[in-house]
């Protein structure tokens, strides 16, 4: 198992990511919103140094000022 985390001004796409990534829906947590880029990155730093087997997923797209933030986890299956 590994834990799959990252954040984006996009919520939409986190469902698209969990089917993408393999992940479980029952393990899904979504946090946010976040007003600023830097509050979402420092909660990622936080979980990040407190979690051991992760996989960060990078931004999905320029970032827009007007725009929240989101973050989330889920658990990818693997073998």
């Amino acid at each position: 198992m590994r834990i799959i985390i990252g954040i984006t001004q996009n919520p939409n796409i986190i469902k698209t990511l969990l089917t993408e990534y393999g992940g479980s829906r029952e393990t899904l947590v979504e946090m946010g919103p976040f007003i600023s880029e830097e509050e979402a990155e420092n909660w990622l730093k936080f979980l990040t140094s407190h979690i051991g087997s992760i996989k960060q997923i990078a931004g999905d797209q320029a970032p827009d000022e007007e725009k929240l933030w989101y973050g989330f986890t889920f658990e990818q299956i693997t073998d």
